[in-house]
């Protein structure tokens, strides 16, 4: 129950965000053979509707798995949702953009 509980208070705080910022989605273990995006992460940025601020550190994504949350604008464009989603290169960087958009 308290499983549940935490996801239910992480989805409500991502309701009341003005920004999402998101740390090292990707988390490499030791055992991990092909580390991806945390699914509770993933879920949460795909739910935000807010500018989302991720940064990856390079180490634990050597794949680059992060990546599949910025695509190249097509012939339409970009969905509403890919829109929001930005990479930065350090966590300094993401609040240095927080407190010049806010």
């Amino acid at each position: 129950m308290i499983q549940s509980d935490v996801g239910w208070r992480d989805f409500r705080l991502v309701d009341h965000a003005q920004y999402l910022a998101v740390f090292n989605p990707v988390f490499r273990r030791a055992d991990d053979k092909v580390p991806d995006v945390a699914h509770g992460v993933h879920h949460e940025i795909m739910y935000a509707k807010c500018p989302v601020y991720i940064y990856q550190d390079k180490k634990h994504d050597p794949q680059d798995n992060v990546a599949k949350y910025f695509v190249e604008p097509r012939s339409m464009g970009q969905a509403p949702k890919e829109t929001y989603n930005e990479r930065y290169d350090s966590p300094t960087a993401i609040f240095e953009a927080i407190e010049k958009d806010g």
